[in-house]
């Protein structure tokens, strides 16, 4: 069964030889990484989706960030509630 240090070891032994070399062949198929992903524990899993998070937000736009960050607090409204509560200020003026 993988683990995330095994997984650690083989990201780390791939990211030196890809800084050196262009064209090295991969490692595992996509297929087979998703695999050893899916034979992680969850708590593996979590942290290795934690860590895919940290490795792209920098692609993320901001405002896409700041609404992940109201979802993960619970900070949303049904597009109907909201509408709702629109029309409900406009009579009340």
């Amino acid at each position: 069964m993988a683990t995330w240090a095994h997984l650690e070891d083989e990201l780390a032994e791939l990211q030196l030889v890809l800084k050196h070399r262009k064209d090295y062949p991969m490692l595992m198929s996509v297929a087979e990484l998703l695999h050893e992903i899916e034979a992680l524990p969850s708590e593996e899993r979590l942290r290795l989706m934690e860590k895919l998070v940290q490795l792209t937000e920098a692609d993320l736009p901001e405002s896409l960030r700041q609404s992940m960050a109201e979802a993960g607090r619970g900070e949303l409204i049904e597009m109907d509630e909201a509408l709702q509560e629109l029309d409900r200020r406009d009579l009340s003026v």
